[in-house]
């Protein structure tokens, strides 16, 4: 199946640019945030941020929804206990993610990564999550050192670099392969599409190209329609 999407998609997202510029302002609202927990004295628990104190109340933002924040005044004399978001728990939230990655990532970011770890665990030694911490850092350079010397990462599992060799088409189609269906997991559906381009140029028939078509008819079916959408509502 060979499909041009160029000319196709500048169109499409030049007349969709309002729906295009309210997703990226809520995934904007989505990064996370340090959190401290509120417990009132009816029983109701708050999850927000305590941002400051004002006579006799004080003024949290507080979580509505996964995008939605909101600043709400609360009487001190109804607030029964506050609990302090821990440091080192906000730290290790940012580097949790570091290990569950199956795409192959540049020499740069492992090295960015490693780095941010053993800035935690040199800054929190006292901390919970240093035995975590610590078996990520161990992962992750022992990944650092395949990728050092010409091997790579597919899916779950660490190829060595005289491997690779022996069989680098199989491996470099199986990665673009599992690239197309991560996008199209995340919903990056003009990522997929471009990457199906990519992958058709580069490999041609292939043995994976049958499942691989049928997701892209998949994605072209649900991005037109979400298209066709946004058009109504612009010309409504």
């Amino acid at each position: 199946m060979v499909v041009c999407f160029s000319s196709f998609f500048s169109i499409s997202l030049m007349k969709t640019h309002y729906p295009v510029m309210l997703l990226t302002v809520g995934l904007c609202c989505l990064q996370p945030a340090s959190a401290d927990t509120i417990i009132l004295k009816d029983g109701t628990e708050l999850t927000g941020r305590v941002l400051r104190e004002e006579g006799d109340s004080f003024v949290v933002e507080v979580q509505v929804t996964k995008s939605i924040r909101d600043e709400k005044v609360i009487p001190k004399d109804q607030v029964k206990s506050m609990e302090k978001e821990k440091a080192d728990t906000k730290a290790y939230a940012e580097i949790e993610a570091f290990g569950n990655h199956t795409e192959p990532l540049e020499p740069a970011v492992y090295e960015e990564r490693i780095t941010k770890i053993e800035e935690f665990v040199t800054k929190h030694p006292k901390s919970e999550k240093l035995p975590e911490a610590k078996a990520l850092l161990d992962s992750l350079q022992e990944e650092y050192a395949v990728i050092q010397e010409g091997g790579v990462k597919v899916g779950d599992e660490m190829i060595s670099a005289e491997d690779y060799e022996a069989n680098a088409y199989e491996y470099d189609l199986k990665i673009a392969e599992k690239q197309i269906k991560d996008a199209i997991a995340r919903r990056d559906f003009l990522g997929a599409l471009r990457l199906h381009e990519e992958y058709e140029e580069k490999f041609g028939p292939s043995a994976g190209r049958e499942q691989v078509d049928t997701l892209i008819l998949q994605v072209l079916t649900t991005y037109g329609q979400s298209i066709n959408e946004s058009l109504d509502t612009l010309k409504a």
